[in-house]
């Protein structure tokens, strides 16, 4: 990333999560992420901790192409959650698109995969 404001831009998504848990705009990002459940036959159960803006996905099935599909349609569901609440720039696009480590966290721990907004 060329000259983009990390904290800027990790500070303004980190505005829309807590706006989406208060009801402020447009959706809930915890819900959209549970709904991934719904496609996604390998995931036994998703749960939230929203004071630690925690998402737990537990997996029935635990191999590198079921991680890898759902960590891509986390990432898929943030980047819509957040053109859906924010006029993206190319800045804002650029740290979108950076990678997980931006716009949120994932661990792997046992059969679980959380992810920390």
């Amino acid at each position: 990333m060329e000259q983009v404001d990390i904290y800027k831009y990790r500070k303004i998504v980190q505005k829309i999560y807590n706006n989406s848990v208060y009801g402020e705009i447009k959706g809930d990002i915890y819900n959209e992420l549970c709904d991934l459940r719904i496609d996604n036959k390998f995931i036994e159960r998703v749960s939230v901790e929203n004071d630690r803006r925690t998402v737990y996905f537990e997996l029935n099935e635990m191999n590198s192409d079921n991680i890898l599909s759902l960590q891509t349609q986390i990432k898929n569901v943030i980047e819509l959650f957040i053109n859906k609440n924010y006029n993206v720039d190319s800045e804002m696009h650029e740290f979108l698109e950076a990678g997980d480590g931006y716009s949120f966290d994932s661990y792997i721990i046992n059969n679980c995969l959380f992810v920390q907004l």
